[in-house]
């Protein structure tokens, strides 16, 4: 484990120009994480330039930066890598799980061992989203809140939930490796993962996020 400082999208307030960053505590770099294209929305591994079309956006700063931190929370704790491209295997998967009707924000993602998963987020799903995957020989997995990258729009309320929900899909075929990604995902979100006792942030707490 190491520490990376992770820098918002710098914006205007009281008169002043505000510089966020979170201090977060990863396994991997900056760039492993950027492979999940929603990461990188808004943040960067080096300062920002301040841009007049950010002035009044604080919540573009806070929504980027806790994006990035559940990114790490879901990578590290999965032990999933996110891959940039679809490889035609993935097509594959994309195709039949296209006809579940409810496909959003859809990234790709394998294990060390080269099983591939589909990470969907929409906003919302249809009525029979479990039923449409099963007939197209596919199994999945809701994603704890607190550890799912995406989210959706930001919402600064303590008991607002994410609009968006976090589904993990792969063949029926790896479904004992889905379940090794599922008993990592609750540990983690319980607090005992890797030996720690403390359970995840909300997925919008401001609680690591500092300013210069």
């Amino acid at each position: 484990m190491t520490k990376l400082r992770v820098f918002g999208q710098p914006f205007h307030k009281n008169g002043q120009i505000i510089n966020p960053y979170s201090d977060l505590t990863v396994k991997r770099s900056f760039p492993f994480y950027s492979n999940y294209r929603y990461a990188v929305n808004y943040v960067s591994d080096s300062p920002i330039k301040f841009s007049p079309y950010f002035r009044d956006k604080e919540s573009i700063a806070h929504e980027g930066l806790n994006c990035f931190r559940r990114t790490v929370l879901f990578a590290d704790a999965s032990g999933l890598i996110p891959v940039n491209d679809l490889s035609p295997f993935d097509l594959d998967l994309y195709q039949r799980a296209n006809n579940s009707h409810s496909l959003d924000h859809i990234t790709s993602w394998a294990n060390p061992e080269g099983t591939i998963f589909l990470l969907n987020e929409p906003y919302r799903t249809d009525d029979y989203y479990q039923e449409l995957l099963h007939e197209n020989n596919l199994v999945y997995i809701a994603i704890p809140r607190d550890l799912s990258p995406y989210c959706g729009f930001w919402d600064p309320c303590p008991s607002a939930n994410p609009r968006t929900t976090s589904y993990l899909i792969c063949d029926r075929k790896d479904i004992n490796d889905l379940q090794k990604v599922y008993l990592n995902l609750h540990l983690a979100s319980v607090g005992f993962h890797n030996q720690k006792s403390q359970i995840p942030a909300r997925w919008n707490s401001l609680k690591e996020i500092k300013y210069v």
